[in-house]
This record gives structure tokens, C-alpha cells and sequence, in this order.
């Protein structure tokens, strides 16, 4: 994946749970924070589709390119275009240079409905 400044036209929102634990320890989402909004350049890289079984589903595969941030976390949420996208891998640097940051996501699309 090759990335300039130029081409994020995207903007994204980078949003953490607000998670409480119950008696048992069982993490409670209570809603989501917007931690930041930045800039991205997404591209959807492959799409995977289940069907034959209870459910069906339909997986999109996404790769997020952000400028550098040390304050995004695994865990994070990504809102892009009102899609939620969960982060399927750990955030990495492009190249290993310390100027952009790959997010691998994923949108869970149910029976073909967003």
C-alpha cells in the first residue's frame, strides 16, 4: 500500500468503548467515546461471504491509512462513511517509517443489510 499526504480525503472517526465490569468480570460496553478525527485514506481490500449456514454473512475487509498516532489501541472502533469498523489486527507503520499507520479492519454486514 502506497500513501501520500495528498490522498487521504476520508475523514474517520476513531472511537473507544467505555467498558464497566460486572461481579462476574464480564466487560459492559456503556457507549463509545470519539477520541479522535483525522484524515484517512480507506480502501476495502476483500469481501467474504458465508452462506449456508444459520446466519448469513458478508465480511469486507478494510485498509485504513492514518498519519502517526500513539493513542490508537486494537480495541478501537472505527466510524467511516456511518459504517462501524472493528480493527481485526494490531496497528502497524507503513514501511516501517513513522510518518503514516495501517489499521486492518472489518464491517460485518448480517442478510446483506448495512
Amino acid at each position: 500500500m502506497y500513501v501520500k499526504l495528498g490522498e487521504m480525503r476520508e475523514r474517520i472517526s476513531i472511537l473507544r468503548p467505555q467498558l464497566t465490569y460486572d461481579a462476574e468480570g464480564n466487560a459492559i460496553e456503556n457507549g463509545r467515546e470519539e477520541i479522535a478525527r483525522v484524515w484517512a485514506k480507506v480502501l476495502p481490500t476483500a469481501a467474504n461471504s458465508t452462506e449456508g449456514v444459520p446466519e448469513d454473512k458478508n465480511l469486507i475487509n478494510y485498509r485504513v491509512a492514518i498519519r502517526r498516532r500513539a493513542d490508537i489501541f486494537p480495541d478501537d472502533l472505527i466510524m467511516y462513511g456511518g459504517k462501524i469498523l472493528n480493527q481485526i489486527a494490531p496497528p502497524y507503520l507503513l514501511d516501517g517509517q513513522r510518518e503514516f499507520m495501517i489499521l486492518t479492519c472489518r464491517e460485518m454486514v448480517t442478510d446483506g443489510f448495512v
